[in-house]
């Protein structure tokens, strides 16, 4: 049966998510995080490698980055996000995506109260573009990992606890509502389920789960699909493992001017 064209679209967006962005334990008052997710399929083979290197202002997220790179250590996309403070959103960044073998990108830039968006597919369509007003209940991009971190203790206090906000894809020019609730709680490891709150995709896409450490509130492990398309252009289903510290630096390390190494991204945040 062939899926309605939002759908997809909604899969990737959301597994974009949660998928580019993991934190550190405590940041100090300025501090670096580096550290590596292994995205595997069903049959345990590698899909990709993501390398994300994490720049803290005390509890605020500054820079994010994240570079893509196949099994065999190829490099082939970014994701760099800015979170410019004070600002309306505070967990919606600027931020570009690209992923070179598709010819996709997505770009979100502030501008004062206002997100503006624009996104390429790839796939021959035309460019998407919109204008949306920044509100507290708007994420974007790498925004809902660090909104879920900084409210890690209400899901750990309140069983019953849920958290609604409003999605801001790029790929698909719309906006939809998002709920977060609490899956489990077992030996320190918090269970996280999402959905979006639209028919559509509540029957065709299949949850997401996430689960993080309490104490040190690092990501653990994402299952769900992934914004990663295959050569096809297709959703796959993904387990990814997080790596931290020595774990993390054996995998790899992403420079500090990862901006010059390999980026094309272009970020525009005024006023």
């Amino acid at each position: 049966m062939r899926l309605p064209v939002p759908v997809p679209v909604l899969r990737r967006g959301l597994a974009l998510l949660l998928l580019a962005a993991a934190a550190p334990p405590s940041p100090a008052a300025e501090a670096v995080e580096t550290f590596t997710g292994i995205a595997r399929l069903a049959d345990g083979s590698v899909y990709y490698v993501e390398r994300h290197r994490v720049e803290w202002r005390g509890e605020r997220p500054v820079t994010s980055f994240t570079r893509y790179s196949d099994a065999a250590g190829q490099s082939f996309g970014e994701m760099d996000s800015r979170f410019p403070a004070p600002t309306p959103a505070p967990y919606t960044p600027a931020y570009r995506f690209e992923d070179r073998r598709l010819g996709r990108s997505d770009q979100l830039q502030i501008h004062g109260d206002r997100a503006e968006t624009r996104a390429i597919a790839g796939d021959g369509s035309p460019e998407k573009s919109g204008n949306y007003a920044l509100a507290p209940d708007l994420v974007s991009g790498q925004g809902l990992h660090f909104l879920l971190r900084a409210r890690l203790a209400a899901f750990v206090n309140d069983p019953g606890f849920e958290l609604h906000v409003r999605l801001l894809i790029p790929l698909d020019a719309a906006i939809y509502p998002l709920r977060v609730r609490r899956l489990a709680l077992d030996d320190g490891r918090l269970t996280l389920r999402i959905d979006i709150d639209h028919w559509l995709y509540r029957l065709f896409a299949p949850h997401m789960d996430i689960a993080y450490d309490v104490r040190s509130r690092r990501l653990l492990w994402y299952e769900g699909p992934t914004h990663i398309l295959d050569a096809l252009r297709a959703v796959r289903t993904v387990r990814i493992d997080y790596r931290y510290g020595s774990e993390a630096a054996a995998a790899g390390a992403i420079p500090d001017h990862h901006a010059a190494a390999g980026s094309t991204t272009s970020i525009a945040i005024g006023r």
